[in-house]
C-alpha cells in the first residue's frame, strides 16, 4: 500500500515536471509567435506610411492649384460677402485656385456663434489657432495651418481684404512659373533705400522697445496687399520656425524669404493702390487707374470702392 502511494506520488512528480517542460516550451513558441506577429504588423505599417507617401505624393503631383488666404476679423462679414459675391466673376474659371478669408480665434462667445453660423453657411473661412492680431505672426500661423490643410496647393496667397483682385490671372501667373524645387516669393516689391525719411521714422518709433536690427537687414520685401509663396517655400518657412514673428506682417516675411534663400519674382505695376487713395509722402507712385494689365487694387478702404474695384476687372475680364 505504501509503495503504491509512493508510485502514485512518483507520477504525480512525473506529469507535473512534463506539464511545466510543456508549459514553457509552449510559452517560447507562443511569445515567437507574438513576436513574428509583431514583426509583420510592423513592416505593414512601414508600408502602409510607404503607401501613403507615394499617395500623397502621387496626389500632390496632380494638383496644381492656388490657395488665396484673405486676411480678415470676425465683424467683417459685410466685407467678406463683398468679396464673395464679386469674386464669382471668375467662377467658370475656378478650377486654378481656392480661396478662403482667414480669421484669428473669436473674441468672445457671441462671436464665436455668429461666426460658427457664418462658416456652416458658406464653408470657406479659416480659423487660425491664435489670437486675432495682423501683426504678431498671424501671417506665420496662416503658412503654418495651410501647410497642414491644404499640402497639395503649389501656391499659397495672403490677400489683404481692402484688395480686389482678379484670382484666375494671379493663379495662371504663378502656376506657369518652374517651382518644382526653388523656393519662390512672389509680389510687389519695397525697395528699403528709396523710402522716405517718413516712414522709416513711423515704423522705427512704432518698435522703438524692440530689437529692429532684421527690420533693417530687409532691403527688399513685397507688399502686404498680396503676395504668395510657393509650397517649397512654405515648407521651408515652417520647418525654420522662428520664434520672433513680431513687427509688420509684409516685412517680416520678407525677412524670412531672405533666410530661406527664396527667389523673389517682383509683379512690377501690375499690384497697385487705388487711384483714389490718398497716400503717404513718397508713395504716391503705387496709385494708378484699373487697367487691364491691373491683378490687384491696393487700399480700397470702403465696400463701395471694394465693389467698384472688382467690377472694373471683371469688366476687363469679361471684354477679352
Amino acid at each position: 500500500m505504501l509503495l503504491s502511494r509512493s508510485l502514485f506520488t512518483y507520477f504525480l512528480i512525473a506529469i507535473g515536471i512534463i506539464a511545466l517542460f510543456c508549459f514553457i516550451y509552449d510559452t517560447d513558441e507562443f511569445a515567437k509567435h507574438l513576436a513574428d506577429r509583431a514583426l509583420n504588423q510592423q513592416h505593414n505599417s512601414l508600408s502602409l506610411q510607404k503607401w501613403l507617401k507615394q499617395f500623397q505624393k502621387q496626389e500632390c503631383g496632380t494638383s496644381n492649384k492656388v490657395l488665396f488666404g484673405i486676411f480678415s476679423v470676425s465683424k467683417n462679414k459685410k466685407i467678406r460677402d463683398v468679396i464673395r459675391k464679386q469674386i464669382s466673376c471668375w467662377r467658370n474659371n475656378n478650377e486654378h485656385y481656392d480661396y478662403v478669408f482667414v480669421l484669428g480665434k473669436p473674441q468672445s462667445e457671441m462671436e464665436e456663434i455668429i461666426l460658427n453660423m457664418e462658416m456652416e453657411d458658406y464653408k470657406d473661412i479659416l480659423v487660425l489657432d491664435c489670437k486675432e492680431n495682423m501683426n504678431e505672426g498671424k501671417s506665420f500661423e496662416f503658412f503654418d495651418t495651410v501647410l497642414q490643410k491644404y499640402p497639395c496647393h503649389r501656391f499659397y496667397a495672403k490677400v489683404d481684404e481692402d484688395t480686389a483682385f482678379n484670382p484666375d490671372r494671379i493663379a495662371r501667373v504663378l502656376l506657369s512659373m518652374d517651382n518644382d524645387n526653388d523656393a519662390i516669393y512672389f509680389g510687389r516689391g519695397i525697395d528699403r533705400s528709396s523710402e522716405v525719411f517718413f516712414v522709416k521714422s513711423l515704423i522705427y518709433f512704432r518698435y522703438f522697445w524692440k530689437n529692429l536690427r532684421w527690420y533693417w537687414q530687409t532691403n527688399l520685401y513685397y507688399a502686404g496687399m498680396i503676395y504668395a509663396i510657393n509650397r517649397e517655400s512654405c515648407k521651408r518657412l515652417v520647418s525654420m520656425s522662428p520664434v520672433e514673428r513680431w513687427g509688420d506682417e509684409d516685412v517680416r516675411t520678407g525677412y524670412w524669404m531672405k533666410i530661406i534663400k527664396a527667389r523673389f519674382i517682383d509683379a512690377g505695376t501690375t499690384f497697385h493702390d487705388i487711384e483714389t487713395y490718398k497716400s503717404l509722402p513718397g508713395t504716391s507712385h503705387w496709385r494708378q487707374p484699373i487697367t487691364n494689365s491691373s491683378l490687384a487694387v491696393h487700399q480700397c478702404k470702403t465696400i463701395p470702392v471694394l465693389i467698384k474695384a472688382f467690377e472694373r476687372m471683371c469688366a476687363f475680364a469679361s471684354s477679352k
